[in-house]
């Protein structure tokens, strides 16, 4: 007779060792943290679920061969994440980190306003613009998804704004710029941005050169900073532009 898997009310394989608490217990969670997770194994299963999404789709990529391409137990990807969700937030995550490492405050808010919009220009770019970024977009697109392009939107593109939007706010600390709200200022100037170069990578076109790029980047800086700069104050009256409404992250059943 064949020994029955423990399972956990969410329906994952539970170590009998160290078995979960139930979700609905506190003191049982309150006592089962602070159990470390292996850093090496969480990257692996990160990485793993980016090549496979990215080749097979999000559908067909299954739990196991998430688990057989890291070279871990499914058992340990279910330790690392709860679900396939969680897995492909934590991969999108960590690609826009690795893309946009240099936006920190801690660099641009030494920069330039002008300086500091060409190398979040560039940084932005050479996110949408990578092979995996364009794959991961037509994942979206083919999957039909409306689950998938909400997780997608709200871990990759919320965040990337949030971030542009945190280096223009700091300009006004010391530079005589009116934009309005920050996270429109970011949608503007990242719009800008995209338009042609990514239009010509999406339909598959020659690229712009890196001296086009070098261009395109700084004339987009140019316009901004120049819009920002002539911008009158609002009249009495009327009211400053709306500042953007974020979708809030859907409830899981």
């Amino acid at each position: 007779m064949r020994k029955q898997i423990p399972r956990d009310p969410a329906g994952a394989p539970v170590d009998p060792v160290h078995r979960s608490p139930p979700p609905d217990d506190p003191a049982a969670r309150a006592r089962g943290r602070g159990r470390p997770r292996d850093a090496s194994k969480h990257a692996s299963i990160v990485l793993a679920a980016q090549v496979l999404f990215i080749s097979h789709g999000y559908a067909a990529t299954s739990m196991e061969a998430i688990a057989e391409q890291a070279g871990v137990s499914k058992l340990t990807v279910y330790n690392q994440f709860g679900s396939k969700q969680d897995i492909f937030v934590a991969a999108v995550k960590a690609k826009c980190a690795e893309m946009l490492s240099s936006l920190d405050l801690a660099t641009t808010g030494r920069m330039p306003p002008r300086r500091a919009l060409v190398s979040v220009g560039h940084a932005f770019l050479g996110l949408i613009m990578s092979a995996e970024a364009v794959a991961m977009f037509r994942l979206i697109v083919q999957e039909r998804s409306p689950e998938l392009s909400g997780l997608f939107y709200r871990s990759a593109i919320v965040p990337t704004i949030e971030q542009v939007a945190a280096v223009i706010a700091a300009f006004e600390a010391g530079d005589t710029l009116s934009f309005g709200d920050p996270m429109q200022a970011a949608h503007d100037y990242l719009d800008l941005l995209k338009g042609h170069p990514w239009l010509l990578t999406m339909m598959g076109l020659p690229p712009m050169s890196p001296a086009e790029l070098d261009r395109h980047v700084e004339h987009c800086a140019d316009v901004m900073l120049r819009a920002w700069t002539s911008r009158p104050a609002p009249a009495a009256g009327v009211r400053a532009p709306r500042t953007l409404t974020l979708p809030r992250a859907a409830k899981r059943a």
